[in-house]
């Protein structure tokens, strides 16, 4: 049986970069996250750490995050997308 997901939205790491990126639950790609004081991109451990606070304030879990980066690159549809919502 599949799980609801809860979270619209959650944080991760462009492989290609390290840059800090959202990612939307049902949308193809990402949107680049930007700080909101200099308008540049997040970038290497400073991204690991506002991805790690954000997603767990989200309440997402490691597997979570990774289904839904994986949904936003091969379809919402595909096995992994769905393996850490199902129980």
């Amino acid at each position: 049986m599949d799980t609801k997901i809860k979270q619209v939205a959650c944080f991760g790491l462009l492989p290609s970069t390290k840059q800090l990126i959202k990612i939307v639950r049902g949308e193809s790609g990402y949107y680049p996250y930007k700080d909101s004081n200099t308008h540049l991109p997040v970038m290497g451990q400073e991204a690991v750490e506002k991805m790690k606070q954000g997603n767990a304030e989200l309440g997402l879990t490691d597997e979570q995050v990774e289904a839904m980066m994986c949904g936003s690159m091969f379809g919402w549809d595909c096995k992994a997308a769905k393996a850490a919502w199902t129980i």
